[in-house]
């Protein structure tokens, strides 16, 4: 209906003339910079931080002990980074993911 086409209309007009982003975008650009606290699924986690070691604040899990969703309190390629990053912040409960393949070659230990 003509209505519709017009609220359609005013809606992407004022969304073009807002100067600033939306809080979800400023959330998701402070997470994928490293200056982080956005809670997200573990499956957003691996689709934005590929390859990288993730530090999951008050991480949910499942019976297993298998983080499904949590606070991003830090990210990068570099481990250690990561592990120093935890001993700095000190949460009450944590995790430490890697999300990629491990690289040929690499040992696990469980």
């Amino acid at each position: 209906t003509a209505a519709a086409a017009w609220n359609a209309s005013a809606a992407a007009s004022e969304t073009a003339r807002r100067p600033w982003p939306s809080k979800r975008t400023l959330a998701l650009r402070s997470a994928l910079t490293g200056n982080v606290m956005l809670e997200m699924t573990f499956g957003e986690m691996e689709s934005s931080f590929d390859s990288e070691w993730v530090l999951v604040g008050d991480p949910e899990t499942d019976e297993g002990f298998n983080v499904l969703r949590g606070k991003v309190l830090h990210h990068s390629k570099d481990r250690d980074e990561v592990y120093r990053k935890g001993l700095e912040l000190r949460p009450k409960r944590m995790a430490f993911l890697y999300l990629g393949r491990p690289p040929q070659g690499t040992a696990i230990a469980v």
